[in-house]
């Protein structure tokens, strides 16, 4: 049996009802309280919109992981230009030190009282493989009555150690940084 408001097509019994909607009653049920019809909220200025569908969402991670990647590669360059940069020593960071370069004859030097040739090892060629030659070394007799060439040089201090460890570790942590970076976006997930 099939009832509607149009017989179907080619059906040969079709027999009409009609309905007196003023005599007919429908069995009473207990009625609620009619809810207020629910009126769409205002759009607010700056709310959301719709969700995005799944292939949207995935592009926009994907987006927003690509940007993580290029910003971490951006710090990791950025890192490693200043640590090659920090070669040269501001003048709070250097040190100087005396330093023996050859053992002499005690007739042409000139005596000291601070520094004693006697009680230091020649450095083969001065700190940094310099010369003997250089402009500021001295010729000295130490109250050991030894002699001397000794060259003042300026050395790094522990301010410009630390400085250079800290960038050291700021490039570590950018490249570990990156390789996360690298990592979410190869999985493509944060």
């Amino acid at each position: 049996m099939v009832y509607g408001d149009k017989p179907p097509k080619g059906a040969h019994n079709v027999t009409r009802i009609d309905v007196d909607t003023a005599t007919t009653t429908v069995p009473s049920k207990p009625t609620a309280a009619p809810s207020p019809p629910v009126a769409p909220a205002p759009a607010a200025q700056g709310t959301a919109a719709p969700a995005p569908d799944l292939l949207t969402q995935r592009r926009l991670t994907r987006a927003r992981l690509e940007e993580g990647v290029a910003q971490a590669r951006a710090r990791l360059e950025l890192a490693r230009k200043n640590l090659a940069e920090a070669t040269d020593m501001a003048p709070e960071e250097q040190q100087s030190v005396v330093e023996k370069v050859a053992d002499v004859p005690a007739g042409n030097a000139v005596p000291s009282a601070g520094v004693d040739p006697g009680n230091m090892q020649v450095t083969k060629g001065g700190m940094f493989g310099m010369s003997t030659n250089r402009q500021n070394c001295t010729t000295i007799v130490g109250k050991s009555g030894k002699a001397g060439v000794v060259c003042p040089t300026i050395i790094p201090n522990q301010a410009y150690l630390e400085r250079i460890a800290a960038l050291e570790d700021a490039v570590k942590k950018a490249e570990a940084d990156l390789d996360a970076a690298q990592v979410a976006y190869n999985r493509g997930v944060d």
